[in-house]
């Protein structure tokens, strides 16, 4: 039976939603896991699941933290900063906490944020279960391969099922792992998604904002000029101009950027469905507004001026040759959270954007192959 078929009290998410979304626990689609805390959907995570994520965020911290220690000490070095300017910034940008301590906090701030339940597989494993599973090479065990690695999702798996079957609790489980479809395409208690989007618009009441999806998706796909989609135009294109990019390139000589890489934003589209719809996902219902994911990809334009030089081998240096300027189109793609307000049962008219969150973006842009600009003139 497919998960339409079933009334689902719970909601579990794996390590690989965590990861695929950045670890964000504060912001994001797992900062909307929140909205289950006052229902009577029981958001469950195993102990695997969570000990893997505070290691994946431990890793995180304590990367972004050394970067920053080395950006400023680079700074310093670099831009002849007063060291007294350089201990203040230190002061402000540099948490004395170490990465895990920062972890547990963020750690314990989503969980009382959430409220779920920890599933704990000294409780709930059945370790003969374990064993046989092993050796009969039942799911999620493979019969060959590196059967060791699939133990922890193996042990997450089986106590999340033992859970759910105890509290009588069919569960929706969100997970990109193989290991872990396979399993939830034969248990009787624990069914798969892979978007944690999709998992959550399976929550939501089947009411009039639910039904203002399917307004706003045919306004899109008709083209209708209507506000609310002028003002998501509006929004990408102030996100896109205001990213900031590492330029990429290739060349015959030394190469660095002599100056930040312009965007210019240039259009937007809509992620459709096979029937040439915008795949809208209604994600979290309040009192007056609703919240809408999508995905969309965004087209832009980036320029950068370079500087190329030549290493001269007498003087062990770099010699400057000349400028080079260099533009490219780019695309990316990305989720977004729109937070709409209004009266959902009033059509286009009656609603307008009140927020809109743009969940990711690259970090570089390449150029391509760079030459003097001289060469141009020829």
């Amino acid at each position: 039976m497919g998960e339409e078929d079933h009334d689902f009290g719970g909601l579990t998410v794996d390590t690989s939603i965590f990861d695929n979304h950045g670890i964000r626990l504060e912001s994001g689609l797992l900062r909307k896991l929140d909205q289950f805390k006052p229902t009577d959907v029981e958001l469950a995570i195993s102990d695997i699941v969570l000990n893997e994520v505070r290691n994946h965020l431990k890793s995180k911290v304590s990367e972004i933290k050394n970067k920053l220690e080395k950006s400023i000490k680079d700074t310093e070095t670099h831009l002849c900063f007063d060291s007294s300017k350089i201990n203040d910034g230190k002061s402000i940008l540099i948490p004395e906490k170490s990465p895990e301590e920062i972890t547990d906090e963020r750690l314990k701030d989503f969980q009382e944020s959430n409220g779920f339940t920890t599933v704990e597989s000294s409780k709930y494993l059945n370790v003969d279960e374990l064993i046989n599973s092993y050796f009969s090479h039942k799911a999620p065990f493979s019969e060959s391969g590196q059967k060791k690695n699939e133990f922890p999702d193996a042990i997450a798996l089986l106590s999340l099922e033992k859970w759910a079957e105890e509290n009588e609790i069919k569960v929706l489980a969100v997970s990109t792992d193989k290991d872990w479809v396979k399993f939830c395409e034969v248990s009787d208690w624990l069914f798969i998604k892979g978007d944690l989007a999709e998992a959550i618009s399976t929550f939501q009441p089947k009411t009039a904002p639910y039904h203002f999806c399917d307004v706003l998706a045919k306004a899109i796909s008709s083209g209708d000029d209507q506000a609310v989609i002028a003002d998501i135009e509006q929004a990408a294109c102030d996100y896109t101009n205001d990213l900031y990019l590492y330029a990429e390139a290739t060349s015959g000589f030394f190469w660095e950027a002599t100056d930040s890489v312009e965007v210019n934003y240039e259009s937007f589209e809509f992620v459709e469905d096979g029937n040439n719809q915008p795949v809208l996902r209604l994600v979290e219902v309040e009192e007056e507004s609703i919240v809408i994911e999508a995905k969309v990809i965004i087209k832009a334009e980036a320029s950068c001026s370079f500087s190329l030089s030549v290493h001269d081998s007498i003087d062990k240096d770099y010699v400057f040759l000349d400028s080079s300027s260099a533009s490219t189109d780019f695309e990316y793609k990305t989720d977004v959270l729109m937070t709409l307000a209004g009266e959902f049962d009033q059509g286009m008219d009656a609603v307008e954007l009140v927020g809109i969150e743009f969940l990711s973006s690259p970090n570089s842009v390449e150029f391509g192959d760079l030459q003097p600009d001289f060469w141009d003139d020829e």
